[in-house]
């Protein structure tokens, strides 16, 4: 039997920029929660954001519902 490559999946972070009131959410494609939450944060370094990481999601393609991967965030509302 053939072994498979790892499968990337769509993670969205949900995010929301101090002082704003309004979420904004950041999409990419990682093999799991936590390379897409290294992604999201070495982003947020290169470009000198001070952004507020709300939630973590998985995109299911076989239910096509979000799951919530949040856990890996240090503190979640």
């Amino acid at each position: 039997m053939k072994q498979k490559d790892p499968r990337m999946f769509e993670y969205r972070i949900r995010y929301q920029v101090t002082p704003s009131v309004v979420s904004n959410y950041h999409y990419y494609m990682a093999f799991d929660a936590r390379q897409a939450l290294a992604f999201h944060d070495e982003m947020m370094q290169k470009r000198g954001w001070d952004l507020e990481t709300i939630s973590i999601e998985k995109n299911n393609p076989y239910s096509s519902k979000w799951e919530d991967k949040s856990d890996l965030l240090p503190t979640t509302k």
